[in-house]
């Protein structure tokens, strides 16, 4: 068997466990009162592992990994204009407040 087939089988699982099962383990809880849920919402975490699939997908496409950069290097710009216009509201901000 394929190991991306089984990484998928096991996100399934996790899926049909996390609609099915905790829906219906949350419910019986809110009519107990109790709690003790905190080990499930961790298992939720595990979903986020779908995403090691994507980063095969940038090796096998050297096309996507130029893109993938890009997008980097245009996140840095962007925050680095917020951040900027960030500084310059407060400051204006502090300014217009002792002027009033």
């Amino acid at each position: 068997r394929d190991f991306w087939f089984n990484f998928d089988a096991v996100m399934l699982v996790m899926i049909i466990f996390e609609t099915w099962v905790m829906f219906l383990m949350m419910a019986i809880s809110a009519e107990g009162g109790g709690g003790g849920l905190s080990l499930l919402r961790l298992v939720r975490l595990l979903r986020l592992c779908r995403v090691a699939k994507v980063s095969r997908v940038v090796l096998a496409v050297p096309e996507m990994a130029v893109l993938v950069n890009g997008l980097q290097m245009g996140c840095r710009a962007v925050s680095a204009s917020l951040a900027l216009i960030g500084i310059i509201i407060y400051v204006f901000a502090i300014m217009f407040r002792n002027l009033a």
